[in-house]
Parts: C-alpha cells; structure tokens; sequence
C-alpha cells in the first residue's frame, strides 16, 4: 500500500468535515463550490487512506439510500496530532513526578502489552517470517506502511514508513521503548529499535535479533 499524500483539496473536504456529522455529496458542493467530479475523485482517495468513511442513509420514503461521509478517528489522530501532543506528554510526566520512575516503566510494559494483544488474534503463525507477515498485513488493514526487508548486518529488519501512535510521542525515548517491547510481544522474538523519527530519521526501523 502507498504512502498516502493528501492533496490540498482533499484537505479541504476533511476540513469541511471536521467537527459535525456526515455530509452528503451535495452538501459539500455546495459548501466547497466545487464539481461532483472534483469530490468524488477526492473522497475515494481520502477513503482508500482511511480518512473518511462513507456510510448509507435510509430515508423514510421510496426514494434511493443516500450516502453520507464522515471523517474517521485515523483522519484526526494523523491530520490533527497537536491535541495528542499537548495532551500524553503532560499525563506522563505526572506519572512519573507522582508516582515514580519504576511505576512509569511499569505502565509502559503494561501500555505495550495492551497494544500487542490488538494483534494476537491474526499474527500466530508457527514460524518468526510467517509471524512478520502477518503483522506487515495486520498494519496495513490500520492504514500503517510498514514493510520486512534485509539490513546490511544480514539481519532481518521490520520499518514502519508511517508511524501507528505518532500521539504517544513525548519528546523522551518512551515510545520507542514501548513501540520495541510491543513488536518483541507480537512476533514473540528480541527487537531492538535501530532507527527511530523521534531521532530524527524518517521510519522506525526494528532489528529482528
């Protein structure tokens, strides 16, 4: 799956609807001043990325179900991170001046933990390659690119080219340190993070030990 670009005009159509209820297609020509051609061209684009989700309205009458479209949690948490990002930092940091450093180590295992189990039901597969594909395929059906391929140590390597819980970033190293204990759960295997977004890079590169 390709690394989706929303172009400007679909960042238009999810501006429109951010914050209210789903909108037909004629009410976003209407509001957008645009063709249907131009609408529907962008909402199967921002459909195929996840961002929109379209949905059928039964009417009351005779007449032919309406469509309507609305904008998806995935949209807001990658379109829209400034929230998550004032929000999760500040939690964590009263964890840990509250409760200690050892019980904020504590809730990261936990945290990893509870992401890991969102992926046991489809990555059990008896062997370490079938387990990655499962889980490449398992982030693809979460709109997350994320690809296996040979480092050049000959180790096998899993990258997420887009990152699945941007809003747990913090500016410290405790993403990564659940994004690796998360990975090491689902595949049942040692990891270790080797290039990281939040060190500047652009994916988070994971080396299957």
């Amino acid at each position: 799956m390709p690394e989706m670009y929303i172009t400007s005009a679909g960042m238009r159509i999810i501006n429109l609807l951010v914050g209210q209820p789903p909108l037909a297609i004629a009410e976003m020509i209407d509001n957008l001043n645009v063709t249907r051609t131009a609408i529907t061209e962008q909402l199967s684009e921002l459909i195929e990325a996840g961002y929109v989700e379209r949905t059928v309205e039964k009417l009351s009458s005779r007449g032919r179900p309406r469509h309507r479209y609305g904008i998806t949690d995935l949209a807001l948490t990658a379109l829209f991170p400034g929230a998550t990002g004032v929000v999760v930092p500040s939690i964590w940091k009263h964890i840990e001046q509250n409760c200690g450093l050892q019980m904020a180590e504590k809730i990261q295992d936990l945290v990893a933990a509870d992401l890991a189990l969102k992926f046991k039901k489809i990555v059990d597969g008896e062997t370490l390659e079938e387990r990655l594909q499962q889980f490449v395929d398992g982030l693809a059906d979460k709109k997350v690119v994320a690809f296996t391929r040979v480092g050049s140590n000959g180790k096998t390597e899993l990258v997420w080219k887009t990152n699945p819980f941007i809003g747990m970033q913090d500016g410290t190293d405790r993403y990564n340190k659940i994004a690796t204990k998360m990975v090491s759960l689902v595949l049942h295997a040692d990891v270790k993070m080797t290039s990281s977004r939040m060190g500047g890079n652009f994916c988070d590169v994971f080396e299957i030990q």
